[in-house]
């Protein structure tokens, strides 16, 4: 059985996503900033972890030695807010996959 971490798990695709991975037979590790699952799919979630995906230090909490795929939902999605804040767009869009890839390589 894969084990599949979703980032952004509370929004509106990974509310559809969970149910697609379930039906496949995926074990889902859900992570967002929020304290637990929103209530449509907490009985669907197999595992699941506040975090702050900035934070290297929360990151370094996750379980991410057994697990077969990590897909990543969270981010800013807003493309005309983006202009004038790039980096602030890049650092959690895609610094976030280099902060969990260097904890997989870890």
């Amino acid at each position: 059985m894969s084990r599949i971490i979703v980032t952004g798990i509370n929004g509106f695709v990974g509310k559809h996503l969970v149910a697609e991975l379930k039906l496949r037979g995926c074990t889902v590790i859900g992570v967002s900033r929020e304290a637990q699952t929103h209530p449509s799919i907490s009985n669907s979630v197999d595992e699941y972890y506040a975090c702050d995906l900035i934070n290297p230090e929360e990151v370094s909490k996750l379980p991410l030695s057994d697990i077969d795929g990590v897909i990543n939902l969270a981010g800013f999605a807003n493309v005309g807010a983006s202009f004038g804040q790039e980096n602030l767009y890049m650092k959690v869009n895609v610094g976030v996959l280099s902060i969990i890839g260097e904890e997989i390589v870890r």
